[in-house]
C-alpha cells in the first residue's frame, strides 16, 4: 500500500505525523525511519531554523514498502511555547484550554508547529511540496 501512495505522488511529498510522549518517543521512532538530511534547501532551511529554536525533527525514509519520506515533529519540544499559543488561541477565537488536558495541549501545539512550519518553508514558484498531516 505504501508503494502504491509513494508513486501516486510527487517526490517532495511527505508525511508530518506528530511523535509525542503520549505516542510515541524519539527512541520507538528512530528504528522505523532512515534518517536522511532534506536534499530540498527550502525544507533544510525551515528544519534547521525550527530547531535553533529548540524543535526537535526527524527526518527521512520510513522503512516499509515503498519508503515515504516523513517529517516528524517532536510535539514535547514546544511545551515552552504551549502558554504562549494558548493566550493566542484565547486572543483571537475565544477557545480557553483548561491546563490539565493533555490531548488538547497536544492539539494546540501541533496545530501550531504546522503553522510555524509552514510559514517558514515559504513556497517558491518553482517549489511545490505536498504533505499528508496525522
Amino acid at each position: 500500500m505504501a508503494t502504491q501512495y509513494v508513486s501516486d505522488r510527487s517526490p517532495n511529498h511527505s508525511r508530518m505525523p506528530p511523535h509525542t510522549r503520549r505516542w510515541l518517543t524519539l527512541a520507538q521512532v528512530v528504528p522505523e525511519v532512515g534518517q536522511l538530511t532534506p536534499s530540498n534547501p527550502h525544507l533544510l532551511t525551515t528544519i534547521e531554523s525550527m530547531k535553533i529554536s529548540g524543535i526537535g525533527f526527524v527526518y527521512g525514509e520510513w522503512l516499509i514498502e515503498g519508503g515515504p519520506r516523513v517529517l516528524l515533529i517532536d510535539t514535547s519540544t514546544a511545551y515552552l511555547f504551549l502558554n504562549e499559543w494558548k493566550r493566542d488561541l484565547w486572543k483571537t477565537t475565544g477557545i480557553s484550554i483548561p491546563a490539565k488536558d493533555n490531548v488538547i495541549n497536544e492539539t494546540v501545539i501541533f496545530g501550531y508547529l504546522v503553522a510555524w512550519f509552514l510559514g517558514e518553508v515559504r513556497p517558491q514558484d518553482d517549489f511545490i511540496l505536498s504533505w499528508s498531516w496525522h
